[in-house]
């Protein structure tokens, strides 16, 4: 039924030039389809597509006229509204939880780099450190090595 109502990505309101869409009167519809018939009719009209244009004219005439054609029309044109205004809607939430989730990216970026500073300062030994490394702790560590020791605990 979509397709009967579509005239090439527009509704038959549309064709017959009805800025006021569903709330045309049938007078108004009457009017706008004599007043566009009289001016694109292939009699009067020279152009090579005039006869397409004015049997999508006459088509949108039809569906607008009938009432029950024209009550269909309307439940889907209001659907078809309904379901963009949810999608602008749609793409505001997107948009907000998009930019909610770049922001909890950066907080995470940032930590993590705080974290890595902490880490490197870990890995840095401090001066008074440094002396006691060079001192007694690392000559004990090195003698036990060079002792075998790890070598004796595996051949036990």
């Amino acid at each position: 039924m979509a397709a009967d109502l579509d005239f090439d990505g527009k509704s038959p309101y549309e064709v017959l030039g009805l800025e006021k869409g569903p709330e045309s009167t049938a007078d108004e519809i009457k009017k706008a389809y004599r007043r566009l018939a009289l001016i694109k009719h292939p009699d009067k009209a020279k152009t090579p597509n005039a006869a397409a244009e004015f049997a999508e004219l006459q088509k949108a005439y039809q569906v607008l006229s009938d009432a029950a054609a024209r009550g269909a029309l309307d439940d889907y044109l209001c659907a078809k509204a309904a379901r963009e205004a949810r999608y602008a809607q749609q793409d505001g939430k997107r948009r907000k939880m998009r930019e909610d989730l770049e922001q909890r990216e950066r907080t995470v970026v940032r930590e993590r780099t705080e974290e890595e500073k902490a880490k490197a300062r870990l890995k840095q030994p401090r001066r008074g450190d440094a002396r006691a490394a060079r001192g007694g702790g690392g000559a004990r560590a090195g003698g036990c090595l060079e002792a075998g020791g790890g070598g004796a605990a595996e051949a036990g």
